[in-house]
């Protein structure tokens, strides 16, 4: 396949990408590309550059070397087709917004400065509330939700956006497994339907069934593939220490 097919099937790319924080080399030549439509996991232990990965993917952070592409284009020109969430810890729960209020925010660039939504806006937004199941949680504060039903608010912000790829990290932790499945299964959805999502997380042994690819980051790539290709010993070894394959279950 050459790399004109690659560069026009893929949701994201990265060529050589190195990220350095100070002194410290947080991404070293990370290089792989994923195809649209897929549900793809980035693993690996705590300081492992994935966090890093995704703010560079949304145009957070710059890369001191290598390039990245998204749906084709720079982080920058792709802003508004793509959806980021943040680590859970990062988000103020107490500020004072409702379910519905977050996934309308989602539809603000359509909007405009100093414009009210529109009758399609709250139509798109009750529909994406309405599609993770949060239908009578719109006028619920978000610190009232559970922490998956927070989960499923930012997931539903971003089909309010209708945007093409989905960025999650460790959107999993501190979620109950029933809660984890539900919002798995919205996201399979969003892949069936074309879109192409993208998340963190440590929970291999629940979800690693549930993944099309995985990428095995720790500074760099351990490993790119299906679970089953890239869930090798030497892999997880190398990812977490010896004998932690057999926490994952397939």
């Amino acid at each position: 396949m050459t790399s004109h097919t690659i560069k026009a099937i893929s949701a994201v790319s990265a060529r050589d990408a190195r990220v350095i924080y100070g002194s410290n080399l947080v991404l070293n030549d990370v290089t792989f590309s994923v195809p649209k439509g897929s549900l793809v996991g980035i693993v690996g232990p705590n300081g492992a550059g994935k966090s890093t990965l995704l703010k560079a993917l949304v145009g957070l952070i710059k890369l001191d070397s290598g390039e990245v592409e998204v749906l084709g284009k720079t982080p920058y020109d792709s802003r508004r087709s793509v959806s980021y969430i943040p680590q859970a810890e990062t988000v103020n729960w107490d500020f004072p917004v409702t379910a519905g209020e977050v996934v309308m925010m989602g539809r603000t660039a359509r909007i405009g400065p100093f414009r009210f939504p529109s009758r399609e806006d709250r139509e798109r937004a009750r529909e994406a509330l309405n599609r993770v199941g949060l239908e009578h949680r719109e006028h619920d504060l978000l610190r009232e939700l559970s922490g998956g039903q927070r989960q499923r608010a930012f997931v539903a912000r971003a089909l309010a956006q209708n945007a093409e790829l989905l960025l999650l990290d460790e959107s999993f932790s501190g979620v109950d497994v029933a809660s984890q499945h539900e919002l798995v299964d919205v996201l399979r959805t969003m892949c069936s339907e074309g879109k192409t999502v993208l998340m963190t997380t440590h929970d291999l042994n629940n979800l690693a069934r549930t993944l099309d690819r995985v990428v095995c980051l720790n500074c760099h790539v351990c490993a790119y593939g299906t679970p089953e290709e890239a869930f090798k010993p030497e892999t997880l070894s190398e990812l977490y220490g010896a004998h932690q394959e057999s926490f994952i279950n397939f």
